[in-house]
Formats: C-alpha cells, structure tokens, sequence
C-alpha cells in the first residue's frame, strides 16, 4: 500500500502547477493521501463488520475485500471504498459487454427476486455475485453504485471467431446515503428499502 501511496504523490507532484519545489508538492500530497488512506480504512473496518453480520461470506474472505477496496478506491480518487467484483451471467450480455471501458458508470438495480443486475448505459450486463446480497439487501435502493475497473477476455480470437468477455467492476456508496463509515450505528430496519 505505501508503494501505491508514493507513486501516487509523486505522480501528483509531477503534475502540479505548483511554482514550489517538487518536494514540497510531493509532501503536501503525501500528507493528503496519507489522511485519504486512514479514512479509507476506517470505512473499510465498518463495512466488513456490516458485511460479516450480513453475509455468509467467510470473516477472511471479507477482510480481503476490504483490503482491496482501499487501494482500488486510491488507485480512482474516489473518496468512499470500492469494493472490486466481477459481472456474474454477462454471457447473455456479451454485446453491451462489448460497450464497457474503465471508469464508465454501472448501475445497480434490486430486483424482485432480491439479486442485483448491472446496467451499463440502461441495457443489463450481467448480476452482482449473490455472496453480495445478503448485505445489499440491507440498503436503501439506489444507495450502491458500480464503477466498471476492466474488460476481460478479447472480442476476438486470433482466427477472427468472438470470444467471450467479462467486465471487472467496483460496487460504491454514494454520497450521503448509508455510507460505509455509519453502517454500524445504522439499524437495519432503517436500512431497508
């Protein structure tokens, strides 16, 4: 994480119009990522606490999530958690999978059922993995937002045939609305849509 951190400063300083020297932009953007990193971690210590009452996912599992979703949360510049996931049943969807470049905005959506699709630009992608459900369930609609990390596999094989393609994400709070950091203080009857 300290390595992520420093090329993270450095790569600030070395963007910086700052008329300063590099090593007092390289400092000052230290000590911000530095405070970025403490309340990153504090809101990952909460949501995997939320996350283990409400999930029958492993306690290490979980800790290993909330681990990742400091650094993927980092590596955007977001300033809540993002926890990474995968697009579970995209192989019906392969054409808006197709679509999907890093950064673009998914939606997720509760369904009838309780399990969670993602949208990207309205059309379905796939579902969110159902070891994620038992806490999604627990917020308010609308309160979980994705951010799309990567496209995996290749459109095309060498010999010109389509391959299959999945999509990397990260499931986000948004602002305001159940954020990580008062899940615990939060009664889950509350919490329910």
């Amino acid at each position: 994480m300290n390595k992520l951190i420093f090329s993270l400063a450095h790569q600030a300083a070395r963007r910086s119009e700052f008329a300063g020297s590099y090593h007092a932009v390289f400092a000052q953007a230290l000590r911000n990522l530095f405070r970025r990193l403490r309340s990153l971690e504090t809101q990952a210590e909460n949501w995997a606490s939320f996350a283990a009452q409400h999930s029958r996912q492993r306690r290490a599992t979980i800790e290993r999530k909330a681990a990742d979703s400091v650094r993927v949360a980092l590596q955007l510049g977001t300033p809540k958690i993002a926890i990474p996931t995968k697009v579970r049943g995209i192989s019906d969807y392969q054409d808006a999978a197709m679509n999907v470049t890093a950064g673009d905005a998914l939606e997720i959506v509760r369904c009838w059922d309780g399990r969670h699709v993602v949208l990207h630009g309205g059309e379905p992608l796939g579902l969110v993995d159902q070891k994620y459900d038992g806490w999604l369930l627990q917020l308010p609609r609308g309160s979980v937002r994705g951010v799309a990390l990567q496209q995996t596999g290749s459109p095309e094989a060498e010999d010109g045939t389509r391959r299959f393609v999945g999509v990397n994400f990260a499931l986000t709070f948004q602002s305001g609305v159940a954020a990580p950091a008062r899940l615990q203080s939060v009664p889950a009857a509350r919490l329910a849509a």
